[in-house]
């Protein structure tokens, strides 16, 4: 069953969401601009109905892509931060990388070697595949760091179980 309020930017933030412990494939977006869109548009979404967003650094695009009106709460290791927008249940979970670069940073703190040592462009490019939750490699590259159990992961699986009890 797939949770209704987490919505990812890429196919990588929705493995990641997956992997941590929060399905959420039938909720992925097809960029940033689709989450802010959700999170700030949308009408018919209650405002005091929880909404997270998952969004990393975009190529060449300062965090400034993220509204002003949302504001840092927490912040976590190797670049993540956790927005809120005041007076609502409006949440970015906000990684300040690309989250292939941020992934392999996570990785390495665990001394978890990425696919495709030798060959950068092939990693970036599958980290970015519509099939990406099929691919056996990165699927387990990722939860081999899941398993290590690195602050970040288990940073932003705290926040968003603080979030489902109204507790940020």
């Amino acid at each position: 069953m797939s949770i209704d309020f987490i919505y990812p930017a890429c196919y990588a933030e929705t493995l990641l969401m997956e992997t941590i412990g929060f399905p959420c494939s039938d909720n992925h977006q097809n960029g940033d601009g689709e989450i802010i869109k959700i999170m700030d548009i949308r009408k018919n979404i209650p405002s005091d109905e929880i909404l997270i967003g998952v969004m990393d650094k975009p190529k060449g695009i300062n965090p400034s892509h993220v509204p002003e009106k949302y504001k840092d709460i927490k912040t976590g290791s190797h670049g993540i931060c956790l927005k809120r927008k005041p007076n609502s249940r409006r949440y970015i979970i906000y990684i300040n990388h690309l989250f292939e670069d941020w992934i392999e940073i996570v990785g390495n703190s665990k001394n978890i070697p990425r696919p495709y040592p030798n060959n950068d462009s092939k990693f970036k490019a599958e980290m970015k595949d519509s099939k990406l939750s099929k691919k056996a490699i990165l699927v387990n590259y990722i939860n081999a760091i899941k398993d290590a159990q690195p602050t970040a992961f288990n940073q932003i699986k705290n926040w968003i179980e603080l979030i489902q009890k109204n507790k940020l």
